[in-house]
């Protein structure tokens, strides 16, 4: 019998997963889905944003104007528990490597941040990343979201939260209960 997965949780219309130091670090986006739900534990302390990653590159299609398409066709938004929804910025990033997408997290919080990303089109995200690179030719193509952490000295009043060593140096540990 196959393992249930508990860091995601498909529906019908949505595919839902779950950020949190010791998670999955790729989030799948090529789905039959119009949405995809990610909940961020401590945005903007240990999670800055997510990063868009794949397999191919200039050569099969994934350049500046086909992402840029794909950006605009992309609504973002998040949601925490003291704060009403906020929509967050879907940016390009670029380097020497080529092209990529980032998108917000959404406010600082301690606890968890909804983030919901859907198409503005209605299609599937599937269909979207079939018309943004030309998967004729392209066989095992990976689309996913990755968690891009804080950089060192940002997010938890400098503390790295997410390591060892940041929760040696506070006195608290990962993995629930009382830090008292």
């Amino acid at each position: 019998m196959p393992t249930r997965n508990p860091y995601v949780r498909t529906e019908e219309d949505a595919v839902i997963y779950r950020v949190h130091p010791g998670s999955p670090t790729l989030l799948d986006i090529d789905v039959e889905v119009a949405e995809i739900c990610v909940v961020v534990n401590q945005a903007k302390m240990t999670y800055r944003a997510l990063g868009l990653v794949s397999n191919l590159g200039l050569g099969q299609g994934l350049d500046w104007p086909s992402l840029e398409k794909l950006r605009g066709q992309l609504d973002a938004v998040a949601t925490a528990a003291h704060l009403d929804p906020l929509p967050v910025e879907v940016s390009m990033t670029g380097d020497e490597l080529g092209p990529g997408l980032e998108i917000d997290v959404g406010p600082m919080c301690m606890y968890a941040t909804e983030l919901s990303l859907r198409t503005s089109t209605g299609r599937t995200f599937r269909e979207l990343l079939s018309e943004t690179v030309d998967r004729r030719n392209v066989k095992g193509a990976l689309f996913a979201l990755t968690p891009i952490r804080m950089p060192a000295g940002g997010g938890h009043g400098g503390m790295d939260m997410g390591t060892a060593a940041g929760a040696a140096e506070t006195g608290m540990g990962h993995g629930g209960g009382s830090h008292g």
